[in-house]
């Protein structure tokens, strides 16, 4: 008989329910087995319990490493030793309470946790999120150093409450887990990839979200799915968000497949930033410079000023700050510029020097010494998460023990930042993509963030000490995209000297070097809005010589990766050969089918190229592979408009924003600034060099940036002095092309001091004046605008600007920067603003 149905076996279960309830009630506790014999009753309890209501596990997929045969540590000399894959419990429950609740200790059958810490057991454990909210769906997340152990677990809560679940003796892994995930505060779409190892999986039927069904069966709504059945091991899915949900909130995922099984998680949304820059000295950060070069992200090992964090968020900057375990200040908490935290850097490295200081007690096998601070840096977390909502935790992590650094500290934060500097190091270049793979399924389904090395690091017997060559920089930094990366940020662009053997030698040193970071930032600034909702994909041919890669980006498109792998380098040397003729072949995603590719050029622009598809298989024919190329497919025809747009949107900074950096150049007033309010900056090579010209003696200025008129290469915004052989006072700048229409061009200085007379030499083959002065101001005795006119269509070339004058009585310094605004036609701003 079957004994659910028996009358006598349910009184009899709720019985025992009730008595097992009225004891966890006293304890203030409530145990998952009560609430299991209770069925259907236990809807009565949720005002007054915190009820466990799913468990699963996730064991580690280690998907490009093996278990047995791969060296640990710094020297690669230390093999593996652990036994049985580390994993995970995910226990979800939902705050039924009226109290915020915060976790404070855990136990298993008894042990508190710092036991289990030190036997080995437990790594680390956390509530995802740390602070659940009344009513807040949520996740408890146990760090195992190996397989699972069986056993009841308990939670206390900072209220006194507690959570109990009982582990299960024999597990089971889940079939399927949340690999990755996107949201777009903006529009509200949610993008959701799911992986499973099984290739004949079985289909996914129902996604739920904070309790409400958005996706069942192939019922048509906002949300969709793109892919239902497991295509090559990834199903993914489209959920429409209501409004109310912002990046900052948290929400809870449950997704099942037509056998009935479950996989949940519960994650914070975040945004589809795709941070793009470079470390900097705070103090010493030249603005202008990177945002010329394409940064939208600066970071920083200490804090910048105020007055700094004002500055960079003036012009669209985010800072990348760090905690180290202090908790967060109030400078930092209460800035809109900084967008992400660090609560530690390289905890691993501190684990390594953590077991070499302890002389009283042996030292643990090698791969145990991971996680040591894993705690610490989830405690962390949750102290930048009680402080501030809105802001994001990170960890960063280098390669002291791998892989399992990567998974011990995997989720810990919001994001996972890993440092590889494989030519500094001595490491083979691919190592980046291994490195790259393993860090995303170890921080799955969290955004991995990849620090690649763009400083010379002077200092003998440690890999490749001598600058890299520009080829090189792509490489590196495509090689992590290709696989992966949800962000791109170089360490580090300061010359400073750590000790008598190590030197550091900024980038910006290096003006071919410069300029290859500058170039792929604006490539990959051009592909953020695919990279940054992207997940890796399997279909992609391999083929020597060459690391060939492919992102999804939903069912908008396909980004594929190529990277020339012929090459040989050493201490003094770098050589690359070319691949002639490359054909890159790729079976599509079932929901992709191409009608449009593009190449995209070095600095940021696209073009279209032909390719074929034959048998769901796209065959792409590229040509010639110098270092890397990156290349877009799509159904999706105005996408390469809309990519363009944005890109150069974002290419230009207001004259105001330009100005606010300059503040000091200008009067108090504003009237400088307000004169140039809503221009736009362009950046291009037009402004070539320049002279400043004072009394007998005379300044040249030079570019303070990449001495190279090449297209797309970054446009001058500070200018320096040095001593020149011309005797007028006044003022030369030489520029390049002429568009038609008309044209704005500007020197700040301290003082000009009378009438400016202005100059304007132009000349075609025939001699013809191509190109007339409209007007010349000088606004508070610091600004000179001329504006240009040029009334033919072909740009003509400019051979000399001058301007001559009495220049400053005070003397001082006679000007500062200028720039140029091609395709300026409002004839009357000056006069206007003048007034």
């Amino acid at each position: 008989m079957n004994r659910i149905n028996n009358p006598k076996f349910m009184t009899d279960t709720l019985l025992l329910g009730k008595i097992l309830l009225a004891q966890s009630h006293r304890a203030g506790r409530i145990s998952l087995f009560a609430v299991a014999l209770l069925g259907l009753s236990s809807a009565s309890l949720h005002a007054q319990a915190v009820q466990a209501e799913a468990l699963q596990l996730w064991e580690d997929q280690l998907v490009t490493l093996q278990h047995t045969g791969y060296a640990e540590g710094w020297n690669a000399d230390k093999p593996i030793e652990r036994k049985g894959s580390g994993g995970q419990w995910h226990i979800a429950f939902t705050n039924t309470s009226n109290r915020t609740l915060v976790a404070e200790n855990l136990t298993l059958d008894g042990v508190s946790f710092q036991e289990l810490k030190e036997k080995f057991q437990l790594v680390w454990w956390r509530t995802q999120p740390p602070v659940v909210e009344p009513g807040e769906s949520a996740m408890l997340i146990l760090r195992w150093r190996s397989s699972p152990s069986k056993g009841q677990v308990e939670v206390g809560f900072r209220d006194g409450s507690s959570l109990e679940a009982m582990l299960p003796a024999e597990p089971k892994s889940v079939a399927f887990r949340l690999s990755s995930y996107s949201f777009d505060p903006e529009s509200g779409e949610l993008l959701l990839y799911w992986l499973s190892k099984d290739s004949e999986a079985s289909p996914l039927s129902k996604v739920v979200l904070n309790g409400k069904v958005f996706l069942e069966g192939d019922r048509r709504s906002q949300s969709r799915w793109i892919s239902q059945n497991f295509d090559h091991g990834m199903s993914v899915a489209r959920l429409q968000l209501p409004p109310e949900l912002s990046s900052s909130d948290y929400v809870h995922v449950v997704a099942k497949n037509e056998d009935g099984e479950e996989s949940f998680f519960n994650f914070r949304l975040g945004d589809r930033f795709f941070p793009i820059g470079t470390y900097d000295m705070p103090g010493k950060v030249r603005i202008p410079e990177l945002v010329e070069a394409g940064a939208n992200m600066v970071a920083a090992h200490s804090q910048f000023s105020v007055s700094e964090l004002a500055q960079l968020h003036s012009v669209g900057l985010q800072a990348l700050e760090y905690t180290q375990l202090k908790g967060p200040t109030e400078q930092q908490l209460r800035t809109e510029a900084i967008h992400t935290l660090i609560t530690v850097d390289e905890p691993d490295v501190k684990d390594w020097s953590f077991w070499n200081r302890q002389e009283n007690q042996p030292k643990p096998r090698y791969a145990l010494q991971a996680g040591q601070f894993g705690q610490a840096v989830v405690d962390e977390a949750l102290r930048i998460k009680e402080a501030k909502s809105t802001m994001q935790s990170a960890v960063l992590v280098n390669l002291t023990i791998r892989p399992w650094n990567w998974y011990e500290y995997g989720q810990t934060t919001d994001v996972f930042i890993q440092d590889n500097y494989v030519l500094t190091h001595g490491d083979p270049i691919d190592f980046i993509t291994t490195v790259q793979r393993e860090s995303l399924s170890a921080a799955a389904p969290f955004p991995v963030w990849h620090v690649y090395d763009n400083a010379f690091q002077d200092e003998e017997n440690r890999g490749i000490s001598r600058p890299k060559t520009a080829s090189e920089m792509r490489r590196i930094m495509q090689l992590a995209v290709g696989s992966g990366a949800r962000g791109m940020l170089g360490w580090w662009n300061v010359d400073y000297k750590e000790s008598e053997k190590r030197t550091y030698f900024a980038t910006r040193n290096y003006p071919d070097k410069w300029a290859a970071q500058s170039k792929m930032w604006r490539e990959l600034d051009l592909l953020s809005p695919l990279l940054s909702k992207s997940f890796p994909w399997d279909g992609i041919q391999r083929r020597k010589g060459v690391q060939l890669d492919a992102l999804v980006a939903g069912d908008e498109a396909l980004v594929l990766s190529a990277v020339n792998m012929q090459f040989e380098y050493s201490l003094t040397k770098s050589l690359l050969k070319p691949i002639q003729d490359l054909v890159i072949e790729c079976v599509l995603p079932g929901w992709i089918e191409p009608t449009h590719a593009w190449k995209v050029h070095a600095g940021g622009a696209l073009s279209r190229i032909e390719f074929t598809v034959e048998g769901g298989r796209v065959v792409l024919p590229v040509g010639e592979l110098h270092d890397a190329g990156l290349y877009i497919l799509t159904s999706v025809k105005e996408l390469a408009d809309n990519l363009t747009d944005r890109f150069e949107k974002n290419q230009r900074l207001t004259a105001s924003q330009l100005l606010f950096l300059k503040r000091d150049l200008i009067d108090s007033e504003g009237a400088a600034a307000g004169l140039l309010h809503d221009l736009k900056l362009n950046r291009s090579s037009n402004l070539v060099a320049g002279s400043l010209l004072r009394g007998s003696k005379g300044w040249e200025y030079t570019r303070d940036s990449l001495p190279t008129t090449e297209p797309g290469a970054p446009n001058a915004l500070d200018w320096y002095e040095k001593p020149a052989t011309s005797n007028p006072m006044g003022v030369e700048w030489e520029l390049g092309m002429l568009p038609e229409g008309r044209s704005m061009f500007c020197v700040i200085g301290s003082a000009w001091g009378g009438d400016i007379e202005p100059v304007l030499s132009t000349t075609e083959e025939d001699g013809a004046t191509a190109a007339t002065i409209v007007s010349s101001s000088v606004i508070d005795g610091r600004m000179w605008v001329v504006e240009i006119e040029s009334p033919i269509p072909q740009a003509a070339e400019i051979s000399m600007l001058q301007a001559k004058g009495r220049g400053s009585e005070r003397g001082g310094q006679f000007a500062r920067f200028a720039w140029f605004v091609p395709g300026y036609n409002h004839g009357d701003l000056i006069q206007n603003l003048h007034r």
